[in-house]
């Protein structure tokens, strides 16, 4: 594989991974829940960061439980998007990397 191709390459993953990562830290995830076919949930991001409380819509059956799932699904989505950063960041380390062993000296 030629040096242009790899930094090609390197550069849609970066792009990849944080797309991805931020995708993944500001959807908000919808779980089953008694009250009705689904719950929307806070976003991961302010779930872990800023411990939303994920009870919305008012007292209702089993609230405390569906608040719990909330913010189990919140942890595990925010883990994966922190994971996806970290990729995203080797990738462009791998691209300066790159960029500094192809570059001309002067």
């Amino acid at each position: 594989m030629t040096r242009t191709r790899t930094l090609a390459l390197l550069i849609a993953l970066a792009a990849i991974f944080a797309t991805a990562s931020l995708g993944l830290a500001l959807d908000n995830p919808t779980i089953a829940s008694p009250q009705s076919d689904h719950h929307e949930c806070a976003a991961p991001y302010d779930t872990v960061l800023f411990h939303a409380s994920n009870m919305r819509g008012g007292p209702f059956k089993d609230q405390e439980k569906t608040a719990a799932t909330c913010r189990a699904v919140g942890k595990k989505r925010f883990a994966l998007s922190a994971a996806g950063g970290s990729m995203s960041l080797v990738a462009l380390a791998g691209i300066v990397v790159m960029r500094r062993r192809t570059s001309v000296p002067r």
